[in-house]
């Protein structure tokens, strides 16, 4: 503070606007959930994957974490971090111009990886290996905080351990990056001790990352194996998927796809992805259209809708073109690639919305409270096949759905109809004793053929 006064002396005209320390590891963390820490450590990981094999196959690589109520370990054989990555962009806060780009990247904005270390713990430890170097940093954060320059400023640098080696050669199977975080913060340390929450990040992680998991890399949460947990459709010549694609002209690439399937209250909604990682879903608010009556949208999602999948893939090779938070748990909605998507989405949604709206009313009973023998669209429904994601190119496809017209065959209308009538319950009562009939419905087909026998009506 001295030498900033001492500026500010020689300079009265000079305004300071340099950030503090403090700003970094108590503020900017508190808006950052635990979960959210911990997937932005696995996006670095993931970003290691895509450098290593950019065609997508991720099959023999791992990513493995611990947690519990002392510590936080990930450990990863992604490729590492390149020693001179480390030494001028990795740990900076913020990314710089200069640092070259990971095409199709998830973790580009340069604050994940040291917010995760603040929000988490009172210590961190980095140990990477690549094939031409290794390094290893150990840093006690209160420590780090009153570090200052010979000027008595904030230093914001960090140290490597004496041991750090670069142009030399490493074996395939030393290469990764292992992350360990200890003691934890003491506020951390409770929450995860908590029973439900490993189960609440492995939910969170298999979400957020199915799209990685289903290309093969290996996730582990204390020694459990993750799934990828991708939407199905189902899907007949009848009830076709809907797709729609687009490529804007600053280069990002939109796919939307959306379609029936089997109702599951927790799965039906949006699913959108920013460069195949979760951002929201199933999102069932007015964000994606579901805006009730009155609104631009469809109708609030509720139970006949409980079928409705959607999904939206924004891709793109520069990662800040994506509508995306640095958080990466919502979508900027603001953003004129969304707001045209969003569009889209309702338009799309609208069909298939009123064939479900037909296929409920199906279910309904006729007035004299039967079961209707005819029931369309539910037909369609039950003739439709399951489809994976992973098969949807061999599916059939529309770019805009049309809900088929299904009239009830003629022959049907003709030959059936239903005689609705009312009449004092206590002598029906007495009828359906003597007449030995379980049910109003049955008393009066049984009245019915009793007439026409004993009228003798010819009834071919």
């Amino acid at each position: 503070m001295e030498n900033e006064t001492k500026e500010g002396e020689a300079n009265p005209k000079k305004i300071l606007g340099n950030p503090t320390k403090d700003l970094f590891v108590f503020i900017l963390t508190r808006d950052l959930s635990v979960i959210d820490a911990i997937n932005d450590l696995i996006d670095n990981s993931i970003d290691g994957a895509k450098r290593m094999r950019p065609g997508g196959n991720y099959h023999g690589l791992e990513i493995n974490l611990v947690i519990n109520e002392r510590e936080f370990k990930i450990e990863d054989n992604c490729g590492g971090i390149p020693i001179d990555v480390a030494r001028k962009y990795a740990f900076r806060f913020g990314r710089p111009k200069e640092m070259a780009n990971t095409e199709y990247s998830i973790g580009q904005f340069g604050v994940g990886m040291k917010r995760a270390f603040f929000k988490l713990g009172k210590a961190f430890y980095v140990e990477s290996t690549t094939p031409t170097s290794d390094f290893a940093i150990a840093v006690t954060i209160d420590e780090w905080l009153g570090q200052k320059t010979d000027e008595g400023r904030d230093d914001w640098s960090f140290e490597f351990n004496d041991d750090f080696k670069e142009n030399i050669v490493n074996i395939a199977q030393k290469i990764g990056t292992k992350i360990e975080i200890s003691p934890l913060n003491d506020d951390i340390s409770k929450y995860v001790s908590m029973k439900t929450f490993e189960d609440d990040l492995i939910k969170e992680i298999e979400s957020k990352h199915m799209e990685n998991i289903y290309k093969g890399v290996v996730i582990r949460v204390n020694g459990i194996k993750l799934k990828s947990l991708r939407p199905e459709f189902l899907v007949s010549k009848e009830l076709p998927l809907t797709k729609f694609n687009k490529k804007f002209d600053n280069g990002v690439d939109l796919e939307i796809i959306c379609g029936v399937s089997l109702p599951k209250e927790d799965k039906g909604g949006w699913y959108i992805f920013c460069n195949d990682r979760l951002l929201l879903g199933p999102e069932i608010t007015e964000l994606t259209g579901w805006t009730g009556k009155g609104g631009v949208g469809v109708a609030h999602y509720h139970q006949q809708y409980w079928r409705f999948r959607g999904i939206v893939y924004f891709k793109s090779e520069d990662s800040y073109k994506l509508p995306w938070n640095t958080s990466k748990n919502n979508i900027d909605a603001s953003s004129p690639i969304f707001l045209y998507a969003r569009g889209r989405m309702i338009e799309m949604m609208r069909p298939l919305i009123t064939f479900l709206n037909l296929a409920k009313k199906d279910n309904e009973t006729n007035d004299d409270g039967s079961e209707k023998e005819y029931k369309p669209y539910q037909m369609m429904l039950s003739e439709a096949k399951i489809v994976e994601l992973k098969n949807i190119n061999s599916a059939p496809t529309v770019s805009v759905f049309k809900v088929p017209k299904k009239e009830q065959p003629v022959s049907d209308i003709e030959t059936h109809i239903t005689i609705s009538y009312k009449k004092p319950k206590s002598i029906a009562d007495k009828l359906r004793t003597l007449t030995n009939t379980s049910s109003y419905r049955e008393l009066g087909e049984y009245t019915f053929d009793y007439y026409i026998n004993i009228e003798e009506v010819d009834n071919e």
